[in-house]
């Protein structure tokens, strides 16, 4: 469900120019140095008091990482952590954070900000290298990590200053729809559906989503089939005509060209490299 690396991870097991991804999804916290990483072509440099995150269905490519690196890597189980953690912030920003496809990746942090986080992170790496240390020791560490949890949707609402509080309506039509596009994604895929389902028009539907998501609801329906077509080529290893069939299109082609248009690769290429790549 967790764990937690330091940055011996990446020294001692990645090789500058070699590809790697996490195995779950990742918080990174850089408290010393820095490491530069290629996604999609492009390289960014991650530096000191930076919070990152990382998508174990993203490949990156290790161009640089400094000598003196002083970091921790959080990795978690989304599902497993969603049942165990009781969070009362506003619900879009737990979606940024599960879904961080849609997201901004990085934010820079206060110097007291990020001292709060690496002590956190610091105390929930103890717990998790020492499981016989309390009698509450599975309780400690979920609470840690519910702090990082709290710590982290803060840093996502700070930089994303989306007016939603002041209007529940339109955020309530979202969080409906988006509960209606993880149960039929695979299925429908036009607006009208969900637009039908919550028994408004299709342009106020669009309207809401984009409001307080920033993201058009056809990007979102879109994203979310990209995701589980991820998910499958990462973790299982289903037949791309059997994926096809799951996921409802027409036929391997079909898949094939949608994924492609996403990805700039194709399926079968995109499970190749995910295969090459160092996981931690």
């Amino acid at each position: 469900m967790l764990k937690i690396f330091d940055e011996r991870i990446i020294l001692d097991k990645v090789v500058e120019g070699e590809l790697v991804r996490p195995s779950q999804s990742c918080f990174l916290l850089i408290q010393k140095g820095t490491i530069e990483l290629e996604v999609n072509s492009l390289r960014t440099t991650y530096q000191s008091s930076e919070l990152i995150l990382f998508s174990p269905m993203k490949m990156y490519k290790l161009i640089h990482c400094s000598e003196h690196l002083k970091a921790y890597f959080i990795l978690y189980k989304q599902e497993a952590l969603k049942e165990r953690i009781n969070v009362s912030f506003n619900k879009f920003s737990v979606i940024q954070l599960m879904n961080m496809e849609q997201s901004k990746v990085s934010y820079s942090l206060s110097k007291e900000a990020f001292s709060h986080f690496w002590n956190i992170a610091k105390q929930l790496d103890f717990y998790l290298k020492n499981p016989d240390y309390s009698k509450f020791n599975e309780q400690v560490v979920i609470h840690n990590f519910t702090v990082i949890v709290y710590m982290v949707v803060d840093a996502i609402m700070k930089n994303n200053p989306l007016n939603i509080e002041q209007n529940t309506r339109k955020e309530a039509i979202v969080i409906s729809f988006l509960d209606l596009l993880s149960s039929h994604f695979t299925r429908e895929r036009e607006l009208k559906f969900y637009a039908d389902k919550l028994f408004i028009s299709i342009k106020y539907l669009s309207v809401c989503v984009k409001e307080v998501t920033g993201i058009a609801p056809r990007v979102l329906i879109a994203n979310t089939l990209l995701d589980e077509a991820k998910l499958k080529l990462t973790t299982t290893e289903l037949n791309i005509s059997i994926i096809a069939d799951q996921l409802n299109f027409s036929d391997q082609y079909a898949f094939g060209k949608f994924f492609k248009k996403h990805t700039g690769l194709s399926p079968r290429n995109f499970r190749k490299n995910i295969a090459s790549a160092n996981t931690i």
